[in-house]
């Protein structure tokens, strides 16, 4: 019985034996350092924050899940709630200064948090008053009356309440539009069109002047703090769900798993839950005829994937010309 436990503890451990010298000396000095650290004050966390996204920049996408679930059993979101905390206060020492509870840490951390509030708070703090999550959210009540106008300036008002979907029933009856056949059709993208994609490095790239991909990690800062209010966003995913700040950037909100995927459902959610005009955003691109599509239904889209193949084959599929932008502009 010994044996068995022993062995299956190995088969939890993350494989070192794929990283070179360098790579595994510092990964393997970063975890001890990160568990020696895991009491959770502020400090703590922001030192965390900061190993978590020097090991996260040795590692690729996939490998980078592997070693959070092997040495920790933590998922995405957990990682990135450090990492925030870290990209939120540039000085470690502004942190050490801080009264203040870990939860309001990482809400007070948040993209959805105005900096002049999250100044504020931190001022507060400095002072010694006990910063709690109930503080935070009292602060962000006036900013929920009125939402700032970093939108397109084409795009119009909505009154929809923000709706968010986890899973699509099968016996949900859809309004089909006829565009939504495209959808049906097994296509592959031919070699010509990809040639045209010219997506090679991570970074933003407009279409047709109107649309922006981005190829990366859409959890990271580089895409969800510059991202505008939307009025839908569109999370098709397969992996942990670590992308909270949808929630408060967009009016409505439809989360569909993967595997639960229902192709001829999007141009339904685009159609019902946003007007002509309107920003629809895309976290991830499982399918290469959503850019065409939303497209089509005469919406601007803003997507990002961290998987090259995907962005290629969308963009390719959109036929619109691209080009390669070195930031992001809200337009």
């Amino acid at each position: 019985m010994k044996n068995r436990v022993k062995d299956a503890q190995i088969l939890n451990k993350f494989n070192y034996n794929t990283l070179d010298f360098k790579q595994r000396s510092l990964i393997e000095q970063r975890t001890e350092e990160i568990k020696e650290r895991l009491k959770r004050s502020a400090q703590d966390i922001w030192e965390i924050g900061q190993k978590i996204f020097e090991v996260r920049s040795q590692l690729e996408y996939g490998n980078f899940d592997s070693w959070l679930k092997a040495e920790f059993g933590w998922s995405r979101r957990t990682a990135y709630n450090f990492i925030k905390v870290y990209e939120a206060f540039p000085e470690r020492a502004t942190v050490a200064q801080l009264s203040i509870a870990a939860s309001a840490l990482y809400q007070l951390s948040s993209p959805s948090t105005p900096q002049k509030i999250r100044n504020e708070l931190i001022e507060r703090a400095k002072q010694g008053e006990k910063i709690t999550r109930q503080d935070i959210r009292l602060a962000l009540e006036p900013t929920k009356i009125s939402v700032p106008n970093t939108t397109l300036a084409s795009e119009p008002a909505s009154s929809s309440k923000q709706e968010i979907v986890s899973i699509i029933s099968k016996s949900t009856q859809f309004i089909e539009p006829t565009l939504s056949t495209k959808l049906n059709q097994k296509l592959e993208v031919s070699d010509d069109l990809l040639l045209k994609a010219k997506i090679q490095s991570e970074g933003w790239y407009s279409l047709g002047h109107k649309h922006f991909v981005f190829y990366g990690d859409t959890a990271s800062a580089q895409f969800y703090q510059v991202i505008p209010q939307v009025s839908l966003a569109i999370a098709i995913t397969s992996n942990d769900w670590d992308h909270d700040w949808l929630i408060d950037k967009s009016e409505n909100l439809v989360v569909l798993k993967e595997s639960f995927f229902v192709q001829k459902s999007i141009s339904t959610f685009i159609s019902l839950l946003s007007q002509p005009g309107d920003i629809v955003l895309f976290p991830w691109l499982p399918d290469q005829h959503i850019i065409e599509l939303t497209n089509e239904l005469q919406r601007i889209v803003i997507a990002g994937d961290s998987i090259l193949e995907r962005c290629q084959k969308a963009i390719a599929q959109s036929q619109l010309e691209v080009e390669a932008v070195s930031k992001f502009k809200k337009l």
